[in-house]
């Protein structure tokens, strides 16, 4: 296919994001969802007197392709867009030139690292090959499987507070399997999100997923409903 053989820079590159936004994904017609599974349902309404709120979208992926922050955008919240992919960040320059977009991978320490994606339109990213149990969705020893990671490139790797220094009501986390290894860098103490969006794939109480849980619970946040893989967590203030 053509997108597969898209480069990270170059006029055609450019070209295609255009097409990519304004003609496949017609971001000037607004929506009535957006969300894969319809998450953003649920988090307009929550926040349905807050018009001018801030998000952080963690694994961001697409400003409007299964997008849990694109009818946020549309009310008139701003925020922080953080991915892996390089393309990602660019279809976010161009769509949502008000928010802070960053192509990086939050870790422990300042460094560089490979990633491995299908290609540059692909939702699906990790930074390894080989998934981490039987419910990862590109799990397989068969040749033949649907993600194929066909490019890898280096990605600069960043401490969760030299990337975000400003208090957001809402955190959309989506990233394959590290989501623990983001939320243990965050001070739920200085950082308050009143909602949390964070996908976690297979049952809560599987032992893979009570970090995560646990996490969420330390910090006052309450489990209330599931979208998918989307878990959704509630400020409490118990």
């Amino acid at each position: 296919m053509f997108k597969e053989k898209i480069a990270v820079d170059g006029i055609i590159t450019h070209l295609y994001l255009i097409y990519n936004l304004y003609i496949k994904s017609k971001i000037f017609k607004r929506r009535y969802t957006y969300s894969q599974w319809g998450e953003d349902l649920f988090i307009k309404k929550f926040f349905f007197n807050k018009d001018h709120g801030k998000y952080l979208d963690i694994g961001c992926f697409h400003p409007v392709k299964y997008s849990n922050t694109a009818l946020l955008y549309n009310k008139g919240w701003t925020g922080t867009n953080i991915d892996i992919n390089p393309i990602s960040i660019k279809l976010f320059n161009i769509a949502r030139k008000g928010d802070k977009n960053i192509c990086a991978a939050i870790s422990n320490r300042r460094s560089q690292i490979r990633v491995f994606i299908d290609h540059f339109f692909s939702p699906i990213n990790s930074l390894r090959t080989r998934a981490m149990d039987d419910t990862f969705l590109y799990k397989t020893g068969d040749k033949n499987f649907i993600f194929k990671f066909k490019k890898s490139l280096k990605v600069n790797t960043e401490p969760f507070i030299n990337l975000v220094n400003k208090n957001f009501d809402f955190l959309n986390i989506d990233i394959e399997g590290f989501e623990f290894d983001v939320l243990k860098q965050i001070n739920f103490k200085k950082f308050r999100p009143k909602l949390i969006a964070i996908e976690i794939h297979g049952n809560l109480q599987l032992k893979k997923n009570t970090n995560v849980i646990k996490i969420l619970e330390k910090n006052k946040y309450r489990f209330r409903k599931r979208f998918g893989p989307t878990c959704m967590f509630v400020k409490t203030y118990e």
